[in-house]
Formats: C-alpha cells, structure tokens, sequence
C-alpha cells in the first residue's frame, strides 16, 4: 500500500509436517493505485495433520469496512470458513448503500438503507497437477434490501447451487464453472443448462446458455403502477446464450406467450390490447449486432423496426463511433383506444404513422423520414378543451426533426403550431 497502517501477529508452532499457524492482521486507512479501505481485520487458526497426507483443520474470519474504488463503494465485508481443507463450510456477507431504481419498491417492498448479498456454502479445496481446485456445494446466494422491514423480497435468490473454482499454481483464475441451476430475479427466474467463466487461454470469456422462466407481465405492472388498472393473462419468456471468447457472440430473445393485457379506467371500463405479438431480439455474431422489435394489437396498433450496427467481433458492446442502420415502421389506426392511457378526463382520437430509418453511428444517431396524423382530436369535458379536426406532418432529416403542421380546429377558429429541434450527439 502507498498510504495507511498494518498490525500483525504471527505465530507457527509444531514441527513438519504437524505445523500449525495462528494470528492477526489488523489494517486502517490503507491506500493503493485508486483503492481505499479504512479498515480490516482478519484471524486464522489452521492445524496440519500428524503426516504429510493429513485434512489440516482451518477456522479463518475476515472483516472489511470502507472498501472504495472510485465511485464505487462497499461498506462492509465478512468473511468466515470453519472446517477442515477438504471438507469446510464457507460464509461470506457484504453491504453496501447502493440501492436498486426507486420503481422496484413496488415489486419488492422498501429498499431500507443499502444492499445486502449472503452466500453460504459447503466446500472443498485440493490440488490439481496444473494448480488448485475448490469445488462448492448446497450453495445459497440471496440479495435484497439493507435494513428493511420485515416480508420484503429478495431481489436475488439462488438455493442448492454447486459448481467449481480452478487457479493456476500462481493463483490465477483457470475457470469458474457452475451446475445447472436456478436463480429468482425480481418477479422471475434465470434458469441456465450451462454457465462457465475462464481466465486464461484462448477461450477466455463467458460461455452462458439459459432460459428466463415466464412472466405474468400483468401482475408485474400491476405492481409497478398499482393506480393505474393493469390485469390479464400476458405471459412473456426468453432466452440467452452468450459466448465471449475471442469473438463475442450473443442470442437474447423476450417474447410472448400467450395471453393479453387489459386497463381498466377510474370509471370502471375495461380495455384489452388485443396482443397478437410482442418480442424483442438481439443476436451479435461476427461483429454484427442485430436489434429487432415487433408489437401488433388489434386496439393499439402495429410497430416493427429492426437495427444493425457493425463492429469488431471483439467487441463486447458497439463503440460510439460504430455505424447504425435501420428502420422503424408504427401505425394506430384509431387513437381513441389510447385513451386509457391518458390523464383522467382527457379522450384522443384520429389515426397516426410513423415511418423512419436510422443512419449514423451508435453515438449520434440520425434519424430520416416522416410521421403523418389525421382527423387528429383532443378533448376534455371538465376543463373545456374541445379540439378536432388536426393535422400532423413532422419530418425527421438527419439529427433535425421538424414540425412542418400541427393544426387543430377549436371553436371558431383553428390552432397552429411549428417548431424544430437538433437530435444526435448533443441534442
């Protein structure tokens, strides 16, 4: 370290190979190359065996406060391991102030002063002819609110996970690899065949292929926006398989089910979207990365758009400067279904299409075609707005948008609008 203070007391009894090593290490305002700890301490007691081929006995704690790297900080760490070399249990908590989107307290409860993660394992640790191996078993992982009151969800829960850990003999991670297994996410569930991370050689990189587990897209909303009327059967699932070696290649894929939403507005009446698609895709395969939406209801409309942007095979996520094409095509033939989604009081009608294609790069995307409204209407009975007969041409050129016509007719008159704006990099 470049800056702090170290404490510590060693000591080693026996004689080979019964040996055996107890101490303390107490450490406070340590600093090195951007990293900061105010405060550690750690004990160990570890007990060979009567011969060369002994379990040695190990009971080790660890405690870590203050732990920073930039903008990034952990309060507080421990660590504990009680058992034997080959056959050990293994504890590990960690807390932090940072805290999830503020949206989520509707599907989860508070999210009290910060975030705790605990994992508990039982492990075992022995050589390997190239290095070490710890292989973990009934693994539990669960992560949620720091502080918060009692029936709050976990946002992360995993049970009965096992997998293995390989180092090299100069302790450089090999690979890290996992058991299929399960892991609850907020409202669903990861579910993967096969999940492995390697440090070195040429296939470096993470190897995942898994399936996200249904969602009831309705009571998800309905969580999220309590107040506003969600209900329905929506089911929605996916897929990912993510390989990055020395290319990178993903396949993620969110689509529906089956099923469809409704809203119910604060009079009682009832709308469904009347779904017949919704997914969204992304693949990257040979530096070619591929977005593409698709929605279609018989009360809302249809939208489909589909996006390239071309890098190296590398690279494991466009740089700003990578070149972007596409195209996006929505229509509503009738407004009025949107109504729902309105502020109370107010009522929509006329009919809207959008067609554009995307140009530029990733950083300062351009954008070139037109959006077309008519027999456009806005109404609302209490405050007395009764617009009808509108018209929309906006145009999109590059990083400028303009409104060519925005005209509404109100009593005896008609009202007018026009305006541009300055899209891109710095719109």
């Amino acid at each position: 370290p470049l800056a702090g203070a170290i404490d510590a007391d060693v000591q080693l009894d026996g004689r080979v190979p019964a040996l055996r090593s107890r101490g303390r290490v107490q450490a406070h305002d340590l600093r090195s190359r951007g990293v900061a700890l105010g405060r550690v301490e750690a004990n160990w007691d570890i007990a060979a065996g009567d011969d060369a081929g002994g379990d040695p006995a190990l009971a080790l704690q660890l405690s870590a406060r203050g732990l920073a790297r930039g903008d990034q900080q952990v309060d507080h760490v421990e660590a504990r391991a009680s058992g034997s070399l080959r056959s050990h249990r293994v504890h590990l908590a960690a807390e932090s102030s940072a805290r999830l989107p503020a949206w989520t307290e509707n599907l989860l409860g508070a999210s009290g002063s910060g975030t705790r993660i605990e994992a508990d394992a039982r492990g075992s640790w022995g050589a390997r002819a190239d290095g070490w191996l710890w292989r973990a078993q009934e693994l539990q992982v669960q992560g949620g609110a720091r502080d918060a009151p009692a029936g709050t969800r976990p946002w992360l829960d995993a049970r009965d996970l096992s997998g293995e850990l390989a180092l090299t003999d100069d302790g450089t991670l090999r690979w890290l690899r996992l058991a299929p297994g399960r892991v609850q996410l907020l409202t669903t569930a990861l579910r993967w065949r096969s999940a492995e991370w390697a440090g070195t050689g040429p296939g470096a990189g993470l190897t995942l292929a898994a399936e996200l587990e249904t969602i009831d897209v309705a009571a998800l909303l309905a969580r999220v926006q309590p107040g506003f009327g969600w209900s329905g059967d929506l089911i929605v699932g996916g897929r990912i398989d993510i390989r990055s070696a020395e290319r990178f290649d993903v396949d993620i894929v969110l689509e529906r089910s089956g099923g469809d939403l409704k809203v119910t507005d604060e009079l009682g009446n009832t709308q469904a979207l009347g779904l017949t698609d919704l997914h969204l895709a992304l693949t990257a395969h040979d530096g070619l990365w591929q977005f593409a939406q698709g929605l279609a209801g018989r009360n809302i409309g249809e939208l489909a758009g589909a996006q390239v942007l071309r890098t190296d095979a590398r690279n494991r996520w466009p740089p700003p400067e990578a070149p972007l094409d596409g195209v996006l095509e929505a229509h509503v033939a009738n407004l009025g279904v949107w109504g729902t989604w309105a502020p109370p009081g107010w009522r929509l009608a006329g009919s809207l299409r959008t067609s554009a294609s995307f140009g530029g790069t990733r950083g300062a995307p351009e954008l070139r075609g037109q959006m077309r409204g008519s027999a456009l209407g806005l109404r609302n009975v209490l405050l007395g707005v009764h617009l009808a007969e509108g018209e929309l041409a906006v145009s999109l050129d590059g990083d400028h948008a303009s409104i060519d016509r925005l005209s509404f007719k109100g009593g005896d008159g008609r009202l007018g609008v026009s305006g541009s704006a300055t899209l891109g990099a710095a719109p």
